[in-house]
């Protein structure tokens, strides 16, 4: 079929929408294109330095230790003894010399 509008195209229905079909077509293949390209903008490898803290991305809130339950504060840097027990049983070795 020939790229250019098919001059029968503006009596044939059918030919109309094969046009139509295939302008369709190409533009979802252009979106497609372009939406997976776009995901490439982020430079590789662009780790923050050490010692920099990362914020949260917009929309995403991070909770205040206030704004904790009062039992997840109470326990919060406590380990229990099924914590301690896992940790032997993996062999990891946390605030360790």
């Amino acid at each position: 079929m020939n790229a250019t509008i098919d001059e029968n195209a503006f009596r044939d229905p059918a030919a109309a929408l094969r046009q139509f079909a295939l302008t369709a077509a190409a533009a979802a293949l252009i979106a497609l294109v372009t939406a997976v390209n776009a995901g490439a903008q982020e430079a590789p490898g662009t780790e923050p330095a050490p010692g920099h803290v990362m914020e949260a991305p917009i929309g995403h809130r991070q909770p205040h230790e206030w704004q904790l339950p009062r039992k997840v504060q109470r326990d919060e840097g406590r380990r229990t003894e099924q914590q301690i027990e896992f940790d032997k049983q993996l062999q990891i070795c946390r605030d360790c010399e």
